[in-house]
């Protein structure tokens, strides 16, 4: 994800407000035209883009009991699990995208649901849908195992076996990759520790 920094430098030889990146320099008119360019900044206006955010919230755990298959008979375990601290809905995600783009809220909403009603139905198609730079979705199949033996029998039905349908996500590498060289963890209070 990329994170917005604005930073304000006067600069008396620039009669417009500039925007510069490491690459370039745009004027400012060029992204607000018309009466959101901001004409009485006697100052240029500075945004780089940052890969890594500088001031991530930390994933948050707590300390709970679990069973190791593999551990020694009569040893109390503990691992850390992480707690969800809030929801990021789709309010929340269409309102951040409208502040960072020029689209109004109610294309995102438009756009966002249309993607959704896609992969729902691809998803029930069978086919794996691949969301660029986050990850992939795919439907599996829940359900008993039966034995070969009745495959053979007349009137057997696989079907009724199933039991339901789940939806995995596997997220993509470079999303992996940033997570894991971006995140810090906090611990909160459980009942094994205070």
């Amino acid at each position: 994800m990329l994170y917005l920094c604005i930073g304000f430098q006067r600069d008396p030889l620039q009669r417009e407000p500039t925007i510069q990146s490491s690459a370039s320099a745009v004027p400012l008119e060029a992204i607000l035209p018309g009466k959101r360019r901001l004409r009485t900044l006697n100052a240029a206006l500075f945004i780089c883009f940052i890969k890594e955010c500088l001031f991530t919230m930390p994933i948050h755990y707590k300390v709970v009991e679990c069973t190791n298959p593999a551990g020694a008979a009569g040893v109390d375990y503990a691992c850390d699990r992480a707690v969800k601290t809030s929801d990021y809905d789709f309010e929340n995600l269409s309102e951040d995208i409208q502040k960072a783009t020029t689209v109004t809220k109610a294309d995102v909403v438009a756009v966002l649901t249309a993607a959704k009603d896609y992969v729902k139905s691809h998803l029930l198609e069978g086919q794996r849908v691949v969301l660029n730079e986050l990850g992939a979705l795919k439907i599996s199949l829940t359900g008993r195992c039966f034995p070969q033996s009745a495959m053979t029998a007349d009137g057997f039905n696989p079907a009724s076996y199933i039991s339901g349908i789940r939806v995995n996500f596997r997220p993509e590498a470079k999303l992996l990759k940033s997570l894991r060289a971006s995140y810090s963890v906090k611990r909160i209070s459980s009942d094994l520790m205070a």
